[in-house]
Parts: structure tokens; sequence; C-alpha cells
């Protein structure tokens, strides 16, 4: 069999599939920002960007600068387009056309009816709207391109985002970019040339695409895209002090442009009203520039404070803040300058406020420098940019001493540090590797966190993989906890010592990638590196575990059986030694649209049996949206038990047209159910640190202008939850099956058709991919698909219990059976028994939320031993499309269908593409599969599924010319159709599988 032991041996040999061409490191330079670090010293032969104006005092410097780069923006000029192309066999996007090279306007290509073709002006073209080729061109199957000139007085990179109906690709002088969604363009000065390459297939030929100046607020324009590299200059000539001021004043400058965005179109925020988690945070109809806003919101939150500490002395912050209320009523709207600097003194007077919160009672910060991925390197995935060798360059573990005072401090907590244990023992950990991941444990001595070295050999070498370690606060007894060719990340000490991670080690691949993409679940470890235990035996993705007030684990789990590749990445819940995983909420949402699609970074509330998270996209990074969710309100496939922290940023994907430019928030802390310590960026590009509130408001607490930042965490002790004891050994090689207690089938979500009796349970494991891309092979009809084993069937009593024993350590899914052994209802998600486990469920899909049917007596089966699984007929167990159907249909069906020559091809014969067989390809219209992309429902509803909503089946049971099947042979026809109506069983020898041998899976 292979195991992950194997595994482990390609990737640490460097095999050749794994030798995939790294990103170079980047190297980041980190600045030093904060006071009580020594700024480095004025230079007359430093070297500075062009566009930068040293005046005398930081202050000077920094406004001066930015009224040179504000009155001197890239021109864009007019849109130039030309075509079509040919794309007749979808291969147009990545076949080289001339235009590719740049907007040549003398220039004639041939198009590929050989035609020539010349770039032709677009006057309808507008940035930030829907540009329609079809009207220029009306074509099915084409390519075309757009192009323009920019104009740059500086160098500069230049974010964009592109959208299109079909696909979109960007170059810049001749130089294909990254993720068109947020692609930055390496401009050069002088002219530039950009050009877009939009496909088609049929319908719709539009295109989208947005620069920064096309916003309204040119501050906002050069803070958010070239600010960083403005106060990063400014951070290395002047003292630390007056940076720190700077980037207080900077950091209002910019929220000032993005409430101004805000009203403009406050529709576009208003319209979550109904999910907010606070209306202040809206934009109020009396709101009339950013002023207004920050009064409000001031106000709001002052009165919540003086609530939370009644006998606190308020007066004088009352009084300033009343003063500036007054004031605004006489200041005139149009008096630009008069109104931002009222909006100036009201930030001055919040951050007193906002400062005083009686929960800020710590004096020290815990977080991790950490930059997001690259466009290039995340390639558009939540999973990618948790790969070591994607990481990038830089950061560190630090803590801010004074963090809500006048003088903050800086300390590196690695500066100093050796490791003294593991592969690196004797070594510093480097600027050329990356950190993440940081958490603190509950007595607030030691930092446990993740860090690849980002050199040596292969992706999957040990040097380019996420690695845990540990060290004390004071940098002392620096750690390495694992290693190995898998990533590791993720750490979270429990209450009972542990620390839960996340690991690669358990194996497998997922499935919808083109490029390998190894599956990570939920590990334990001792807090010195000993005793390893996988505890979850998911075939999907898990990400960021944590403990929630009541001792239990949570985390979020990736479901992907049977349904949309995107419809669930939400909360689960399981005990630490992780039995009984449990969804927590949006495990089925009824439509994708209006809701988050990924719910990261779970953490619990003090004092609350709430969690605060980050709404993220599935094709995005773990940055989005910050939202509430209240497991104790029923889950109603919807928004039901989530509110909206930030409802001025839609959740990305889900609501967002193009989310590279929603990963507003990162990893926070909650303080409350109302304050927060968030990571937070308006440009998605280097996080700085904020207190956040409900009301809206935001104060800078730190911002790195070289780096972002990361799970910040109070540096303090805190009390730890209950201890929830550990029931089973996850590696007890003595026992290796579970038992799981069936109490009512029937008690069911989804109404069952009238007369249903279930008599049987199939179940089913899901096998992890051991092959590196996605559809290699194609397992079955629909793309993207898991292939199964079917384990066997259990009995269910006439009271709808059932009770049996399961195979530790796989995971699987029931399909609940009729009397004539077809599936009425399926899961969609998997479960796994650990050894010795004994699993309780209440019913069919059950609500959550709902209280059980109180049962009069014992259950039936609840009366007995457990039941054994049994064995289902030849070809079902290893699964295998030419073993389990062929034969029926060379008994029944061939040598009807091969004497007339206008009926299906039912013989066994190789039908060329994927190595299926003509009949599989046959049978294709007659069968049931459930398609990843075009699926949109989350939930099976019974009787509407598998055989039963299939046309084949329906043709044989009502009668099919003379055809008569036997039991036997109609049993094996709707078990397959039940299974997705699959071919393959297993990922590897696809040959042998399609002759009909039996190849058992590598792994599972």
């Amino acid at each position: 069999m292979f195991s992950p032991r194997n595994i482990r041996y390609f990737r640490s040999n460097g095999s050749a599939a794994w030798k995939f061409a790294a990103t170079a490191a980047l190297v980041v330079v980190i600045a030093l920002p904060i006071a009580g670090l020594s700024a480095l010293k004025s230079n007359d032969e430093r070297s500075h960007p062009a566009y930068y104006v040293k005046k005398q005092t930081a202050r000077e410097t920094f406004t001066a600068t930015m009224q040179e780069i504000t009155s001197n923006r890239p021109k864009l000029g007019p849109w130039y387009y030309i075509g079509p192309f040919n794309n007749d066999d979808f291969k147009g996007e990545n076949r080289e056309y001339g235009p590719e090279k740049g907007v040549d306007l003398d220039a004639e290509y041939a198009d590929t009816d050989g035609k020539t073709v010349k770039w032709r002006k677009a006057n309808s073209f507008v940035d930030g709207q829907g540009c329609d080729l079809r009207a220029l061109m009306d074509y099915d199957f084409k390519v075309a391109y757009v192009g323009r000139e920019i104009e740059a007085k500086y160098a500069e990179d230049y974010r964009v985002s592109a959208s299109a109906d079909d696909a979109v690709a960007i170059w810049c002088n001749g130089e294909r970019m990254g993720d068109p969604g947020n692609a930055i363009l390496r401009l050069k000065p002088g002219k530039n040339q950009l050009v877009l390459k939009v496909s088609q297939a049929t319908a719709g030929w539009n295109f989208t695409f947005r620069s920064p100046d096309i916003e309204e607020n040119a501050n906002k324009i050069v803070l958010y895209r070239k600010g960083n590299t403005v106060l990063s200059e400014i951070s290395k000539e002047f003292p630390a002090s007056e940076f720190h001021d700077v980037s207080i004043y900077a950091s209002n400058l910019m929220e000032y442009d993005v409430i101004a965005t805000q009203i403009v179109v406050k529709a576009n925020i208003n319209c979550f009203a109904s999910t907010a988690l606070n209306p202040q945070a809206l934009i109020a109809e009396s709101d009339k520039d950013p002023a207004d806003v920050a009064l409000r919101r001031t106000r709001a939150l002052l009165n919540d404070l003086k609530r939370m500490a009644p006998n606190k002395d308020w007066s004088s912050l009352q009084s300033q803040l009343a003063k500036l209320e007054g004031k605004n009523g006489t200041v005139d709207v149009t008096d630009n300058a008069a109104r931002l600097n009222l909006y100036m003194e009201a930030c001055k007077v919040r951050r007193k406020i906002a400062f005083s919160n009686p929960l800020l009672n710590f004096d020290k910060l815990l977080f991790a420098k950490h930059s997001m991925c690259t466009p290039e390197k995340n390639a558009g995935h939540m999973c990618y940019q948790f790969y070591g060798y994607n990481a990038t360059s830089g950061g560190g573990i630090f803590v801010m001493e004074n963090p809500f005072g006048a003088n903050p401090a800086l300390k590196d907590v690695l500066e100093n540090a050796v490791v003294e244990s593991g592969r690196l023992k004797g070594t510093k950990l480097t600027q050329q590797g990356s950190y993440l991941s940081p958490s603190l444990s509950y007595d607030g001595k030691t930092i446990f966190f993740a860090y690849t070295e980002r050199s040596g050999g292969a992706n999957w070498s040990p040097g380019m993989s996420w690695h845990i370690f540990r060290v004390n606060v004071d940098g002392t007894k620096l750690m390495q906890l694992t290693d190995g060719s898998w990533n590791e990340f993720d750490p979270y000490q429990m209450p009972n010592g542990r620390v839960v991670f996340i690991s690669e080690r358990r194996g497998g691949f997922g499935r919808c990638h083109t490029a390998p993409c190894p599956v990570f679940t939920l590990y334990t470890i001792q807090p010195d590196g000993s005793d390893l235990a996988c505890i979850s035996y998911h075939e999907t993705n898990e990400w960021q575990p944590a403990i929630n007030n009541d001792g239990m684990l949570i985390y979020t789990r990736w479901d992907y059986v049977d349904r949309g590749f995107n419809q669930a990445h939400h909360p689960w819940i399981s005990t630490p030694d992780g039995r009984d995983a449990r969804v927590i909420q949006g495990n089925y949402p009824e439509k994708l649209q209006n809701r988050p699609w990924m719910e990261m970074h779970l953490r619990p509330i003090p004092g609350s049996q709430k969690y605060l998270a980050v709404a993220a996209g599935h094709h995005t990074q773990a940055y989005g949206s910050l939202i509430l969710i209240d497991p104790r309100i029923p889950d109603d496939d919807a928004m039901a038990q989530v509110r909206r922290v930030t409802p001025e940023i839609p959740f990305p994907e889900g609501e967002a047209c193009s989310w590279a430019g929603q990963l507003t928030y990162g990893a926070t802390w909650p303080l409350s159910e109302k304050y927060y310590i968030s990571c937070y960026d308006p440009a998605n590009d280097l996080h700085g640190l904020w207190l956040v509130d409900c009301f809206g408001n935001r104060e800078l607490i730190y911002r790195d202008p070289s780096a972002g930042c990361l799970a910040p965490t109070p540096l303090r002790p805190r009390k730890a939850p209950p201890i929830v004891p550990d029931m089973v050994k996850p590696d007890d090689p003595k026992i290796d099956t579970g038992t799981v207690a069936l109490m009512n089938v029937y008690d069911s979500f989804k109404k069952w058709p009238k007369g249903t009796k279930i008599t049987a349970l199939r179940i089913i494991e899901v096998l992890p991919k051991t092959t590196f891309f996605g559809d290699s092979p194609r397992i079955g009809h629909a793309y993207q698909k898991n292939a199964r084993m079917v384990l066997g069937t259990v009995p269910v009593e006439k009271d709808g219990s059932a009770y049996f024993t399961l195979p530790a350590k796989k995971p699987v899914f029931f399909q609940a059976l009729d009397a004539n052994g077809l599936a009425v209802q399926s899961m969609r998600s998997d479960t796994y028994a650990h050894p010795g486990e004994r699993l309780v469920c209440q019913g069919c899909h059950n609500q959550v939320k709902k209280s059980p049917r109180q049962a009069k007596a014992t259950p039936i089966a609840l009366r007995r031993a457990p039941s054994y699984i049994k064995r289902d007929v030849e070809g079902s167990y290893p699964f295998n499309y030419p073993r389990l159907v062929q034969g029926v249909l060379n008994r029944n069906c061939v040598d009807c269908h091969s004497k007339n020559p206008n009926s299906p091809d039912l013989t066994g014969a190789d039908g060329g593409q994927f190595g299926w067989s003509k009949s599989y390809f046959s049978l294709k219209d007659f069968a049931y599969f459930i398609e990843p992309f075009a699926e949109t429902t989350s939930r099976t509803i019974p009787g509407e599924f598998g055989a039963k909503a299939s046309r084949l089946y329906k043709m044989l049971s009502e009668g099919h010319h003379d055809v008569k099947l036997s039991k036997q042979d109609m049993h094996r026809i709707t078990l397959w159709l039940d299974c997705n109506s699959d071919f393959y069983g297993s990922y590897e020898n696809t040959e042998a599988q399609r002759k009909g041998e039996v190849v058992w899976p590598t792994l599972y």
C-alpha cells in the first residue's frame, strides 16, 4: 500500500515532478519605524526615489513628496482594439499572437482567416465599466486585444485589475503580468505599453479595467500604492518619534479618502444594513463628508465606553468632542481645507478616546511581520499561500511595548535567538525565511509559530517547507518542533498542553489544481515536539485551529464531497483529540452570493459564545471582511448566524466582482464583541495593526512601510478554558475500528418522499488523491471528483436506528437505501472514527439546533451488538466500471445494440479519451452525476438523487424493449448510478482498470 512515508520519499529526493521553478526570494528591508528604536541618520549620499522631496522635518517631507506625486500621476491614453483571432479550440488564450508585444498603431497582423487586421480606436470604452467587444466585433470563439499607452514621470509599481466574461490576460511593456485581478504594472519613466487579451466563447464578450487613477481621491491613490515607499524613505532619515507622528497623520489622511469614497458609494455599503453588526459602521444620510462620519462614530464610541466604565472620569474627552461637534455645524461643507482640518482634529480626540478603552489593559502586543504572497506566487487559491516555497521572504516575531502610549517600542523576539534543537540547531532564523501564525501559550510565556527557510532544493524539501517552532517571549529556548519535506503551520497550544497544528503528513493532493497541491489537516504534538498524532482524516484541507471558551477545538474545513468545489469552507468543532467533528454553521449554503465563501481565522470572543472570523474567498488569501458568528442561532444556510463587523468591505468572491481589491482585514484578535486588534490595509498589501470597533472606527497602532503584520495577540497570561479529556489514542495500533450509532434515520432536515422505508446504510470511503494534477486521471463524467470505494452496507432497523462498526482513520460518507437497495439520501460531507471512538448521530442531515425526537424506548439497533459491514458486489470494492457494469451490458444489451447501427455503442471497447470505454461515453446522458462547476445546491434532496434521478434507471424500470435485468444486474446498475456514475476507482494504473483488472488504491 502506498503510504504517506512513500510520498515523503518522493519529496525529499526531489522527484522531477516536484521540481517546479519557485519565484526568487524577495528580500524585504525592514524599516525602523517606531519610537524606542534608533532611526538611521541622514546621509547626503543616500539614494532616494526621483519623486522624494527632502525637507527639514518628517511632516514637511511627507507633505512635499505627496504633493509631487499627486501632481504627476501616470496618464492613461485612449483604448485601441484589434482582432479577432481564433479561439475555436479554447486554446486561443494561451496561443501567442502578434499584438502581445505592444500597441503599434501602424502594425498589421493576419487573423486566423488570413485577413489583415489593424489597431482601431475604441471610443466607447470607459474605465471601471463593462466594455463590450461584441458591439465592435460580432463573433463567437475568438480572442481580441485591447491596448493603450500609459505615460509615467517616475518608475512605479502600478496596481490594476481586469476581469472578463471568460478570460483576460495582461501584458505591460511586453511582459505578461500575474493575476489579472491584482496585476502590478512595472511602469518605467516615459511611455509604457499596456495590452489586454480578452478571450471569448459564446454570448458576452466584455471586459472591465480598473486602475487607482479612476478614483477621485488622490491621497488614497498615493498612500495605497506608493505611500509605503514614501513612509519607508522617511523612516530611514528622521527620528522614530517623528516617523510615528507622520505614520498616524498619514493613516488619518488615508482614512479620510477611504471614507470619502464610501460616502460616494454609500448605497453599495448600506445595502448590507440588515446584516451589519452595528448601524454606525454604515454611512448615514446625514454624512456629508468624512468629518461628519468621524464625529458620529467617535460619539458612538465614547457613549459605549462610558457605559463600560461609568466610574471613569470622561469629562475632559466629553468636552473636547462636544466642542468639535459644535464646530462641525459652523464650518462650511464646501471649504475643503477647513473640513479636512476639522476631520484631523476629530481624529486626535478619537485616538485619545479609543486608547482609553478599559479593555486595553495590557502593555505588550505580540505579532508577526508577514507579507502576503505576491499574485504570481499565490496564483489565485487559498491553499497556495501555505506552501513554504510561495512565501515572501522577510518578517519575524515581534513584541510591541506600550502599544497605546505616546512612545511605543518594538522588540525583535528572535534577534539574538539561536535554535537549540532539530535540524537547524545552532543557527539563527534569517530574513531569507518567512514567518507565519504566531500564537501564545495560556501562561503568556511561550510563543509558537511557523517558519520556512525558503532555501535548498525542491519545493517540498525541508528547507522550502513551513515547520513549527517555539520560543520564550524573552527570546530564549528557541526550539524546532517539527521537520521534514511537508508543510506544517498554524500552531495553537491547547489547555492540556498539547499543540494542535496543520500538517501535510497524512498524504493526498487536491483535486482541482494545475500544480501539486498537498492536502493538510489537523495534527497534535507535545510542546517539546514528541508524540505526534494525526487527529483528522478529512479528505480535503483544514486551516487555523484554535480552542473555544468551552475547551473545544474549532477550525475551518473545506467540504468537497459530491458537491460544488467552492460551496463550503466554514467552521467545524471537535474535541481536542479530534473526536466527533461537527459543522458549526454555513456548510450547506443555498446560494454562494451574499454570504462568506470562506470563514477563516476563527477566534472565540472573551466572555461570549460567539466567534470573530475573516470572511475570505476561495481563490484568495486569508484576508477579507470581518464577521461575527453566533452558533446559537439556527443555521438558515444563509446569513442568520453571521453579522458584518465591517460592512464597507464586501465578501470576496461572493459579493465582490474583483475580490483582489477586498483583502482588507486579516487575522484579528477580539477583545470583546465590539472591539478588536486587527490587521488592516485598504490597499490589500502591507497590513498594519489597528484598533477596530464595531462602530466603524479604526485607529493605527503600528504599520511597517516595508512589511505586513499578522496575528496580533495581547502579550499577557489568560485563563485557560476547561480541559476536555482525551478519550481515544489516535495512533493506537491495537484498535482499528470505532462504532457508529444512528438514532433515527428519518429525523431529517429534508422531508423524505412519502412512503419511504429505509432498510440499510451504504458506507462509501472517500479516497485521498495520490496524483498531482486536477482530473489526472479523470475519474468519471464529472470534473474534479474524488475516487471512492464502497465498503458495504449495514442494516437499518424498522425504527430507523442503526449500530455498526466502522474502520478507523478512513473518511467515509453514508447513503440511506430503500428496500430495493436504491439510495434515497446521500451525505455531501465525510466523517471518520478514531480507534475506539463511539460516534453518535441523531438523524440524516438533522438540524444541529433542533431538539431530537424523544424515543419512547431504546432504539432497536442499540439493543444488540454492532453490525459488521457487509461487502457489496464485485466491482464496488475497489470500485471499477468495467467490472461493475460492463458485464451487465454484455449480458443484456450489447447483442441488440450491435445489430442496430443507430443504437449507442455499449461495448467495452476503448473509447479513446481519458481511457474510458465506448459504453461509458454512450451512457453519459442517461447516467447521474454531480457536476461541481454547475452544482447550485449543497444538499441532497431525498428521492432526487442517484439512480432515482437518472434516465437510465427510469428506462430500465419502466421497460426498455424486451430487456429484463435480473435483480443482481439491476443492483449493479443502480449502485453505479448512486456512486456518481464513475469509471475509475483509483488514481493509479488506469490502463489496468480499463481492462477490468483489480487495482487497489495506493492510499486508503
